[in-house]
């Protein structure tokens, strides 16, 4: 599927369930078969951690009852990123804990190749992530970021017109004490 395609569809797509279809296929289009797109730090349109995915459930039950959450190297350092990467240009910016080797290593294993992701920062610290793979090593992944990196945004940007947006919550308000500290 080429931009413009993924652009009008995905705009004009009426439920989330339709958006994520289209999705799914772009980055099918681009061999990424496996994909999650999770909340990173908290999330206003979502209580989920993981709100869509098609990894495989047995490396989501392992990955999650082995607290990789807190392990994960694409968590840790992904969060600095202002774009997408690919998995090996993090390996190459970062001296990975062996721990973190170890993740990254046993993802290889539940046959998640060739990875990237992508970061989507937004309002009040939010942050959702991307995380794309292959079922299959040898995509030219590093040659597909920008396209990658434009298809998310448009996705994220259409996920969250689509979901219903909970009331704003009133600002925070000061104690006396606080303001006058302040003062």
């Amino acid at each position: 599927m080429d931009l413009t395609t993924f652009f009008e569809e995905s705009t004009a797509a009426r439920s989330v369930e339709d958006a994520s279809l289209l999705f799914k296929r772009a980055l099918g289009d681009m061999g990424f078969d496996r994909m999650m797109y999770s909340a990173l730090q908290a999330h206003r349109l979502s209580e989920q951690v993981c709100m869509i995915s098609t990894y495989p459930d047995n490396w989501l039950e392992y990955y999650v009852s082995s607290d990789y959450m807190t392990l994960d190297p694409l968590r840790r350092y992904g969060q600095l990123q202002r774009t997408a990467f690919s998995w090996d240009m993090l390996s190459e910016r970062y001296r990975f804990s062996r721990i973190e080797k170890k993740v990254m290593g046993e993802a290889r294993d539940a046959r998640l190749y060739d990875g990237a992701a992508v970061p989507l920062h937004g309002p009040g610290g939010e942050l959702v992530g991307l995380a794309v793979a292959s079922s299959e090593p040898n995509a030219d992944t590093r040659r597909l970021l920008p396209q990658l990196n434009l298809i998310t945004q448009q996705f994220h940007a259409v996920y969250n017109t689509l979901v219903e947006t909970p009331a704003e919550p009133a600002p925070p308000s000061l104690s006396s004490r606080e303001r006058e500290v302040l003062q």
